[in-house]
C-alpha cells in the first residue's frame, strides 16, 4: 500500500536510506551516522511539502519510500526559516550524529554542488525524484514505480517545467 509519509515513518525511513546508499553513506561519513541524523533531514522535506513524500508499507512495515517534491526552493525555505539548520548544528555539536568535521566539510561542498547546478538553465527543475529507496527484501516487485506514480500527475503542475 502507497500512502503520504508520516513523522512516525522517519527512523524506517532513514534505516532504508542507509541499506540502500550504505557506500555513499560511508564516503561522506566515514561510518555510519545515528538514525536521527538522516530522519532530522527528512523531517525537513517531509515539512516543506508533505505531498512529495510517499511511502510503501506492508503489514504495517515501511519497505519503501519516495521523497518526490515539486517545490524545490520550498525545501531549502524550510531548512532556513523553519529551523532545521539550528537543530542539524545543535545535535551535530552535540555528538548525536556520530561524526565529526570532514563529513561535514564533504556534505557542504556536494549541498553547495547540488544548489549550483540546480541554477543551471540546463538543470533547472522544480520537480525532483529527491531520493527513492526500497528494501532489499522488496526490490524488484514494482514497488519503487508505485511509489513514483503518484509524483508524476503533481510534477505536471503550473511552474514544474523540468522533472529531474
Amino acid at each position: 500500500m502507497i500512502r503520504t509519509m508520516k513523522p512516525d515513518d522517519l527512523p524506517a525511513v532513514a534505516s532504508l536510506f542507509y541499506e540502500s546508499f550504505r557506500d555513499s553513506v560511508l564516503y561522506y561519513c566515514g561510518r555510519p551516522p545515528t538514525t536521527q541524523a538522516m530522519a532530522d533531514v527528512f523531517a525537513c522535506v517531509l515539512a516543506a511539502e508533505p505531498a512529495g513524500a510517499a511511502v510503501a508499507e506492508v503489514g504495517g512495515q515501511v519497505i519503501g519510500y519516495a521523497f518526490t517534491p515539486v517545490h524545490l526552493s520550498a525545501i531549502w525555505k524550510e531548512a532556513l526559516f523553519g529551523g532545521h539548520v539550528f537543530l542539524w548544528v545543535w545535535r551535530w555539536l552535540t555528538g548525536r550524529y556520530g561524526f565529526g568535521w570532514g563529513p561535514v566539510v564533504r556534505l557542504l561542498a556536494n549541498k553547495t554542488d547540488f544548489f549550483s547546478s540546480a541554477l543551471k538553465d540546463e538543470f533547472q527543475a522544480q520537480a525532483r525524484i529527491l531520493s527513492i529507496a526500497v528494501g532489499t527484501a522488496a526490490r524488484a516487485r514494482g514497488v519503487g514505480r508505485a511509489l513514483c506514480a503518484p509524483a508524476l500527475p503533481r510534477s505536471s503542475q503550473p511552474g514544474a517545467t523540468l522533472v529531474r
